[in-house]
């Protein structure tokens, strides 16, 4: 293999592992607002803590 084909192959696995990291941020971004969403609808307090990679949503019901 020349030094192309490993460029193309390492560039080409950045892609993906970027693509995997996307998605799997807005599935939980979607869950967070359901969380809340509900959260809302029974009188609950939501309550988020922010972390490296995305937040983390808590519903403290009264």
């Amino acid at each position: 293999m020349n030094r192309y084909m490993i460029a193309l192959l390492a560039a080409v696995l950045m892609l993906g592992i970027a693509a995997a990291l996307f998605i799997t941020m807005q599935s939980q971004h979607r869950d967070n607002l359901q969380v809340m969403q509900s959260c809302i609808e029974e009188g609950g307090v939501v309550n988020v803590e922010e972390r490296f990679l995305g937040n983390q949503v808590e519903c403290r019901l009264p």
